[in-house]
């Protein structure tokens, strides 16, 4: 790493860690992840800061940050966009979901079974983005203009009885 890229590192650590405490090291792997294009998986309890690292990441970084809860009625539009028509000019026109945010966060990703219908809808919704950078909607390849990251996280809840 040159060392004014390492320096600059060292800078957004150093700033990032004012906010989210104690977590250096899952700074740096998230860090990483968001400066090579990858995808990062988070797996801990709730509370003990996932969101407010990815939200510091984003605000440092300059990013588009969205989130997307999956909750059991979430449709692929919600994440993709959708297509609104507009009469008088006899057109539509596409507004674009969180997925074409620069750096994503999904929460919840396991919540609906993977057998169930809406879950296997959004499994397809979301591999050709992470592996193709793009998708179809409305017969239409939406490809996206910049490298997203993702950042997902599990939270582990306990049963309920």
């Amino acid at each position: 790493m040159s060392s004014s890229l390492s320096t600059s590192f060292e800078a957004l650590i150093a700033e990032a860690s004012k906010v989210v405490v104690d977590k250096e090291r899952e700074l740096r792997m998230a860090l990483t992840c968001v400066l090579s294009g990858g995808h990062l998986l988070i797996e801990d309890v709730p509370g003990v800061g996932k969101t407010t690292l990815v939200q510091t990441l984003g605000h440092l970084l300059g990013l588009d940050t969205r989130r997307i809860q999956f909750t059991i009625d979430l449709l692929p539009a919600d994440i993709i966009g959708t297509q609104v028509f507009h009469p008088n000019e006899n057109k539509f026109e596409f507004h674009p979901g969180p997925l074409f945010s620069q750096l994503v966060m999904t929460d919840e990703l396991n919540r609906a079974s993977p057998r169930t219908p809406q879950a296997s809808r959004r499994f397809c919704v979301l591999r050709p983005v992470v592996a193709e950078r793009a998708l179809c909607s409305f017969s239409d390849v939406l490809r996206f203009p910049h490298r997203s990251s993702w950042l997902r996280w599990h939270l582990h809840t306990a049963p309920s009885i």
